[in-house]
């Protein structure tokens, strides 16, 4: 979403869409949506991914998925080859980072109980042992088990969560980049710049302008 809010229905759900926010929708999945008075705009990706098992219901995206989504959209503004190899590279990454991640409540595996406690404290320090707590299991089994399931560290995906928020509060609010570092979970500004500009591959500074202009 780039600009503009929206009410959406999805069978039974409902969901407020906002600037800044992610969403992947399945093939044939049928949703109603009604805009706010001036409307909106989106980015929209559309993925041709037969051979890889996508989720089957919709979900919105955050932490790596988010990540991906927003350098796709950066990306897009380059018209040359070398950028449209960026594109066509980060929705193969983004595709496999779906099938990766079904999106399923009802799979509520140890992995996924881990997953959401992620999200839920990631702008707090966190430690292995709390963590496995939280889900029942042996820090060894988080520390082997989470790499396997979702193809990163546990610190990586708290990193991509940390990132993500920074990302839209960026591109929605004209908080100062200190305090919005912060409230991430950065310990400074250049905490967030260095680890923003190596996932996001430009500084925070420049994607607020960047994203100002676009939107």
């Amino acid at each position: 979403m780039l600009d503009g809010v929206s009410a959406q229905m999805t069978g039974a759900s409902q969901r407020q869409r906002e600037p800044g926010c992610a969403f992947f929708y399945p093939v044939g999945e049928v949703h109603h949506e009604r805009w706010g008075a001036r409307g909106g705009r989106i980015f929209s990706i559309e993925l041709a991914a037969d051979e890889l098992r996508l989720p089957n219901s919709s979900a919105e995206l955050t932490g790596l998925l988010a990540v991906l989504t927003r350098r796709i959209h950066l990306e897009s503004a380059d018209r040359d080859d070398a950028g449209e190899l960026a594109v066509e590279s980060l929705a193969f990454a983004l595709a496999g980072e779906l099938a990766r991640e079904p999106h399923d409540d009802r799979r509520r595996g140890s992995m996924a109980i881990v997953r959401d406690y992620l999200h839920a404290h990631f702008t707090r320090s966190l430690s292995l042992r709390e963590i496995a707590s939280a889900a029942g299991v042996h820090p060894v089994h988080v520390s082997r088990a989470f790499p396997r399931r979702y193809g990163v560290t546990l610190g990586d995906y708290v990193r991509a969560l940390r990132v993500d928020y920074a990302a839209r509060e960026l591109m929605t609010t004209r908080r100062p980049i200190a305090d919005i570092a912060l409230d991430a979970g950065f310990a400074s500004q250049s905490h967030l710049t260095r680890h923003f500009r190596t996932r996001m591959g430009i500084a925070p500074a420049a994607y607020r302008k960047c994203t100002v202009m676009q939107s």
